[in-house]
C-alpha cells in the first residue's frame, strides 16, 4: 500500500476543514503560553546561574 504525498494532504485538509475556528484559535493560545512558560523558565535559570557567578566572582575579590 503507498502513500502519496498529495494524499495525505488532501486528508489533512479536510481534517482541517472539520476543526472550529474556535478550537484552532485556542490551540494556537495554549501553545503560545505553553512556550512563553518554556522560555521564561530557560530565562530565570540563566539568571540564577549569572546570579551564583556574580556571588563566587565578589567571593574571590
Amino acid at each position: 500500500m503507498g502513500f502519496s504525498i498529495d494524499g495525505i494532504k488532501e486528508t489533512i485538509d479536510k481534517i482541517d476543514d472539520k476543526i472550529p475556528d474556535e478550537v484552532k484559535e485556542k490551540a494556537k493560545e495554549l501553545a503560545t503560553k505553553e512556550n512563553l512558560e518554556k522560555v521564561k523558565d530557560k530565562v530565570v535559570d540563566i539568571f540564577k546561574k549569572d546570579d551564583k557567578k556574580d556571588d563566587e566572582d565578589k567571593k574571590e575579590d
